[in-house]
């Protein structure tokens, strides 16, 4: 486990059930973004901080 790992599991034991479920979804995301691109995120115990990109795309898709 790397030390930032281990800093993130402290946080989230420290948060409890309602950290761990924000953490959850917070890594669900990109699975329903696809444009965008996530880098660093924390939940504090009453609320969260994350950054990520959304990358615009320079085509259209559609399937017909």
């Amino acid at each position: 486990m790397s030390p930032t790992d281990a800093v993130k599991a402290k946080r989230l034991k420290k948060t409890g059930k309602t950290g761990k479920t924000a953490d959850t979804y917070w890594m669900e995301i990109p699975n329903h973004v696809p444009n965008a691109v996530f880098h660093e995120h924390i939940i504090m115990p009453n609320h969260a901080h994350g950054t990520f990109d959304y990358l615009k795309l320079d085509f259209y898709l559609c399937i017909v």
